[in-house]
């Protein structure tokens, strides 16, 4: 354990590691290694929400090895920052264990939604947990059912936690990240089990709007094809942004550009109109969300 034993912080630290094949002399993609570290940093931010953890908490990163691609990422809590909070759950280290506790349940359960029904006790009174077919995937009694159930209906952890994962299976020379904590044997999320940690937020679409991804947008026109599903399959429908305040629409169009390149789903709100056969031809947009951005827009 890396801990700084003075009166005003406390440190624990987690190791990331990227393995696969990196390009010539040990690089990595920028991209891939901002969604990582985002998303860990996120998801463990969101976690201390969670479980009303009030301490002032703040992430440092130490340089990697040399010919490895392995970071350090200090969790640092400043004490004496806030008073101590009744009923609040644990220390940083605490929940550093909860985040990984959850990473190895997601990929046991293979994606599948964590349900109370998967914890169970042994013939000797041990928590294990168990995937659909019955098979035990994990033994820890200090796992919290409760606490794992409102991890997975928390959205912040889970789009942060999915940002993760696309990094790993976007780029195709990263094999694996693994997770390390201490001596404790590491959580390694190899690229082919990345899709279990997938998240995509249920979205209630009203009647005025459309969901789906924006395949092109002509920023000059402001006109583009959003491709919507049509009962399981893709459809292509003409959009074209209606939006009076010119600041609003610039700053839609940019946020439509970042949107079509990281393949996210946006929210069009307006008129729609429709052709033969009552389908969808086109929307006129007059507002517009895109709630799986990587960006605060």
């Amino acid at each position: 354990m890396d801990k700084d034993k003075t009166s005003e912080k406390h440190i624990e630290t987690i190791k990331l590691t990227l393995g696969g094949e990196l390009v010539e002399g040990g690089s990595i993609h920028y991209k891939t290694l901002v969604d990582v570290l985002e998303g860990t940093v996120g998801a463990l931010e969101g976690m201390t929400l969670v479980v009303k953890h009030k301490g002032l908490i703040d992430f440092n990163v130490r340089p990697p090895k040399e010919k490895c691609f392995e970071i350090s990422l200090d969790v640092v809590e400043w004490l004496g920052a806030t008073v101590p909070f009744i009923g609040q759950s644990g220390s940083i280290q605490d929940i550093i264990k909860i985040f990984l506790d959850y990473i190895k349940i997601k990929k046991g359960l293979k994606g599948e939604k964590i349900k109370p029904a998967n914890f169970q006790k042994n013939e000797r009174g041990d928590t294990v947990i168990k995937d659909n077919s019955g098979k035990i995937i994990i033994q820890d009694n200090s796992i919290n059912v409760n606490l794992m159930l409102n991890v997975q209906n928390d959205s912040r952890v889970n789009k942060k936690i999915d940002r993760v994962a696309k990094a790993i299976e976007d780029n195709k020379r990263v094999d694996s990240l693994s997770y390390s904590k201490d001596l404790d044997k590491p959580v390694n999320i190899p690229r082919a089990e990345a899709e279990y940690l997938r998240y995509q937020e249920v979205i209630e679409q009203k009647p005025d709007t459309v969901v789906g991804f924006i395949r092109k947008i002509d920023n000059k026109v402001f006109k583009g094809v959003l491709v919507v599903d049509d009962d399981g399959r893709n459809k292509n429908v003409d959009f074209e942004l209606d939006i009076k305040d010119l600041k609003l629409l610039d700053k839609i169009v940019s946020n439509l550009a970042y949107a079509e390149a990281d393949k996210v789903r946006v929210i069009m709100a307006g008129e729609k109109i429709y052709g033969s056969g009552n389908k969808l031809k086109k929307v006129i947009v007059n507002d517009v969300d895109i709630p799986d951005s990587r960006f605060d827009i």
